[in-house]
């Protein structure tokens, strides 16, 4: 009798600890040498060369991990340079995307040579219209309901690779100048509904709140932040305090903590 309290102590605990586990939100660790890529086009360019290869050195360093983080302009031609949400529904779930050509792999030859797959827009991602009452995720148009039905369809896709794991930076922005208050309004509302909404919890998918850090929470790209007046690229400064960020959201997802550590990386 006593043999069999004690099993089912130690089952208890046991179930208690994984359950516990589930509750804080702790993932499984990557493979300490796992490779990803970074698909971006001139502001993640930016940021990249802002620090981000020594910035991962040092965590490589710091975790006793080799992670390889790529990077790449993504899409490119014969694309057209444009990476807004439509773009990814074509390419990754309307069948428009390349098993051969790298400029526009589609999601199963890239899940297939990198563990982690990181994407975002540029700030014209920024220039949203008002709603037609027609959402259509293959669409060019920019406008909430299309960007939100190509996000949701993006979501199951990569869903489909649970080996897989993808960080999602949330839309660059514009500096006041150059986009309307309702342009920066519907951008804002886009990035509420991705951290409030659409990022659930539990799965494979991480953001990274870039929006947050070029706004500072208001509706503008800072100007402070911006490479100059009328320029929506960032400038040195700034990438050089977002790169080292970066490079912890990348760590943090790969290590499990994806869903406990902050979206802008510290």
């Amino acid at each position: 009798m006593q043999k069999v309290s004690v099993l089912f102590l130690s089952v208890l605990l046991l179930t208690s600890f994984i359950s516990c586990e589930s509750q804080t939100g702790l993932q499984n660790p990557v493979s300490s040498d796992a490779r990803g890529i970074f698909l971006h086009h001139s502001t993640g360019d930016y940021v990249w060369n802002g620090g981000v290869p020594a910035a991962m050195d040092v965590r490589n360093d710091q975790l006793g991990t080799n992670y390889v983080i790529e990077e790449r302009n993504y899409p490119d031609n014969p694309w057209p340079w444009e990476n807004y949400p439509s773009d990814y529904y074509r390419l990754w779930i309307g069948g428009e995307g390349s098993t051969t050509d790298p400029d526009i792999h589609n999601l199963e030859t890239l899940c297939s040579q990198y563990t982690l797959i990181i994407w975002k827009h540029c700030y014209p991602v920024t220039e949203i219209g008002p709603d037609s009452g027609n959402p259509d995720p293959a669409s060019p148009t920019k406008t909430l309901e299309n960007y939100k039905a190509a996000y949701t369809a993006l979501k199951q896709k990569m869903r489909s690779f649970p080996n897989n794991r993808f960080i999602v930076w949330t839309g660059a922005v514009e500096q006041e100048s150059n986009c309307s208050p309702e342009q920066a309004q519907r951008l804002k509302a886009f990035h509420d509904w991705i951290i409030g909404t659409w990022d659930e919890k539990g799965d494979n998918i991480y953001v990274f709140d870039f929006w947050q850090l070029e706004t500072g929470g208001g509706l503008y790209f800072l100007a402070s932040n911006a490479e100059y007046a009328g320029d929506d690229h960032p400038n040195g400064t700034f990438c050089a305090v977002t790169a080292p960020k970066f490079a912890e959201r990348i760590c943090d997802v790969l290590q499990g903590r994806g869903d406990l550590d902050p979206l802008t990386g510290y």
